[in-house]
């Protein structure tokens, strides 16, 4: 399993900027190495509010990549 994270910072619709503000959002991939022949890779995909933490950072490696 391949897993990379990266923190992305959106913005609101120029529409409503002045009455919204920045989001930082992480957004965190899982790539399946290998999968078997009969089924497809997995490649799951998550946006969030939480970031990633210090202690699961250093056990992914060096995050986005």
């Amino acid at each position: 399993m391949h897993v990379k994270f990266a923190a992305i910072q959106t913005l609101p619709p120029v529409g409503k900027q002045k009455r919204y503000s920045p989001q930082l959002l992480t957004y965190i991939q899982a790539l399946e190495i290998d999968p078997p022949a009969d089924r497809p890779q997995i490649d799951w995909k998550l946006v969030t509010k939480l970031s990633v933490g210090k202690r699961l950072a250093g056990a992914l490696g060096s995050g986005s990549g």
